[in-house]
């Protein structure tokens, strides 16, 4: 699977039992080196080590490394909710995040909440967003923003949270081989970055 296709598919693809879905995302030139790679993983421990602003970190990784901005949705949803959240808790964060926006920008909670839920175990949910709408990316560009944010994970914690990255989107690529080649190059990268 090529990067550009690569770059089509995101999160959903990441939700456990659920399948591949296409979404609309912003193209860049994936013609990179491992120098801009590298500057992307900078970015991101960056800012989950609270040095830096998640939410430009997660531009980056959105654009270059979709399958894996996707396993950071699922990872931080798992350390924000556990494994087996109470479906109030679900609405109360996506509320949260509702109220956090600018006027005018709208936040389809109940689309929010099934996107959330299908990330935990609930894909059913998940399947009947509508495909292309972008909404899954933007609420997990949200709910990565809100989880992270200001916690200051210090070395040894953002390690930990990008060796879970790597295992969930290596598990993904056991459902779904498609994506093994993104799993391998996220690894590689991630690899690379830390020598």
């Amino acid at each position: 699977m090529s990067s550009q296709t690569l770059h089509d598919h995101a999160v959903a693809a990441l939700i456990p039992g659920g399948s591949l879905k296409r979404v609309t995302a912003t193209t860049m030139d994936h013609r990179t080196d491992e120098r801009s790679d590298a500057c992307v993983i900078a970015e991101l421990r960056s800012a989950l080590a609270g040095d830096h602003h998640v939410d430009q970190a997660l531009a980056g990784l959105a654009q270059r490394f979709p399958m894996a901005f996707g396993a950071l949705f699922v990872v931080a949803l798992r350390r924000h909710f556990g494994t087996a959240p109470d479906i109030r808790e679900i609405t109360a964060f996506v509320h949260g995040l509702a109220a956090g926006l600018e006027p005018a920008e709208k936040l389809p909670r109940r689309e929010a909440e099934a996107i959330i839920r299908g990330a935990l175990g609930e894909p059913e949910l998940a399947a009947q967003i509508e495909e292309g709408s972008g909404i899954d990316l933007r609420v997990a560009e949200l709910t990565i923003s809100r989880i992270f944010e200001g916690e200051r994970l210090g070395p040894d914690a953002t390690e930990t949270v990008l060796g879970d990255v790597t295992r969930t989107l290596t598990e993904s690529a056991t459902r779904y081989p498609e994506i093994a080649e993104a799993a391998r190059e996220w690894q590689q990268v991630l690899t690379n970055a830390h020598r």
